[in-house]
């Protein structure tokens, strides 16, 4: 008799602990969103980039337009590094914009020369005073950081970066 108890107790803990794996596994299941990875749940996190796409003739003309306004002053409208402002601001030695694609390979870094140009993510290689964080100065005013004011000043970095490619010595 006291055998058959004996078995009769492991049999019913046994029981519990496949009924509570049951409803654990059930829960975990129908919990929204548990099955979402960390790279979802993370806000902060960077977005893959598009693959960059050809510029029309419109947007390198927008993107002349800011370069020779903004950038022409040091780097100067050819883009050699140059400029009118060289001689008046002292110390400064800005590149010769020229020569990015050979300095890469014969590849043109799109994304890099957009991050340097934007001025916002560290870029060891670049002193960030050396040059304005025009990610921040082409924000609407009134309207800085928002989702409309960022893609509208990326459009203009992203217009700069193509001129700036039409540049390249070949």
């Amino acid at each position: 008799m006291r055998m058959k108890r004996l078995k009769s107790v492991r049999y019913s803990r046994y029981v519990r602990i496949v009924v509570l794996a049951m409803v654990l596994l059930a829960a975990s299941v129908m919990t929204p969103g548990s099955n979402a990875s960390a790279q979802d749940e993370d806000y902060l996190a960077t977005p893959t980039p598009a693959p960059w796409q050809s510029p029309s003739a419109v947007t390198i003309a927008q993107g002349r337009a800011d370069f020779n306004q903004h950038c022409a002053p040091c780097h100067s409208e050819s883009g050699k590094g140059n400029g009118p402002e060289v001689k008046v601001i002292p110390g400064i030695k800005p590149k010769d914009l020229t020569t990015i694609e050979a300095q890469n390979g014969g590849v043109f870094p799109y994304r890099g020369v957009e991050d340097i140009i934007d001025g916002r993510k560290i870029i060891p290689a670049h002193k960030r005073f050396d040059m304005p964080f025009w990610g921040v100065n082409f924000q609407q005013q009134g309207q800085e950081f928002t989702a409309g004011s960022e893609a509208k000043a990326r459009k203009r970095i992203d217009a700069i970066v193509d001129y700036i490619a039409t540049l390249q010595r070949q």
